[in-house]
């Protein structure tokens, strides 16, 4: 089903629990599946940055919906 105007956002994340690496990409798509903005980062984090940053993450998606 597609309903006109709406954008999709997608979010996923790895990490490498024995190199400490941690990645994490975002990307919105319109309704005819069309790229419209995106980014990924790769970093070299420890697991309580990790949990920190999923909380910070959480506290605004908490904050625009």
């Amino acid at each position: 089903m597609e309903i006109n105007g709406w954008v999709k956002l997608n979010i996923d994340g790895a990490v490498s629990l024995n190199k400490s690496y941690v990645g994490i990409g975002e990307m919105f798509r319109d309704t005819n599946a069309n790229w419209l903005w995106g980014v990924f980062n790769v970093a070299r984090v420890w697991y309580k940055q990790i949990m920190l940053a999923i909380q910070e993450l959480m506290r605004y998606l908490n904050s625009v919906v």
